[in-house]
């Protein structure tokens, strides 16, 4: 007697329904105040009240997510990236909501990639240095990473 010990698509089915209705019904309750249970016949409804709510103030990004009490939201920047957007948002004391940087140098481990090589010119053109060979590299981008790094950290933007 062959015994199944982990219950299949169909049995988890049977029992549970599909997760992703679930979920949908959560969003469309939560966020749209529609207690329909979508169907094939009626979804078109649903979504054009969707639709019409979408297009007013109250679901623009920023009223989303404090509607939704985010607290905090990471950004994932590069070591040649200004961060002049978070200290905007820092500054802005109609968003509540803390925007911190995070520090991701994808474009610096490829180095075979067309991303490295306009991460090599902006870091040229940002340290007005000719960057050919590795010593060439090396100084400029440990300055302005760091000084990223230094402005990401030391900037009132994480203290919030």
């Amino acid at each position: 007697m062959r015994r199944n010990l982990k219950p299949g698509r169909k049995r988890w089915r049977r029992r549970f329904g599909n997760p992703l209705y679930h979920w949908t019904h959560l969003e469309l309750k939560k966020y749209f105040d529609c207690d329909t249970l979508l169907d094939s016949h009626n979804w078109r409804e649903v979504m054009d009240r969707c639709n019409r709510l979408i297009a007013s103030d109250d679901f623009l990004p920023r009223a989303l997510i404090t509607r939704s009490n985010v607290e905090v939201i990471c950004t994932t920047d590069g070591p040649l990236d200004s961060l002049e957007y978070h200290r905007l948002l820092q500054q802005d004391d109609s968003f509540a909501t803390r925007v911190l940087p995070t520090f991701r140098p994808d474009e610096v481990f490829i180095p075979h990639g067309a991303s490295f090589s306009a991460f090599i010119d902006k870091l040229a053109t940002l340290t007005g240095r000719e960057i050919q060979r590795w010593n060439d590299f090396d100084a400029p981008s440990r300055s302005v990473s760091t000084g990223s790094m230094n402005r990401a950290a030391a900037s009132p933007i994480t203290a919030r």
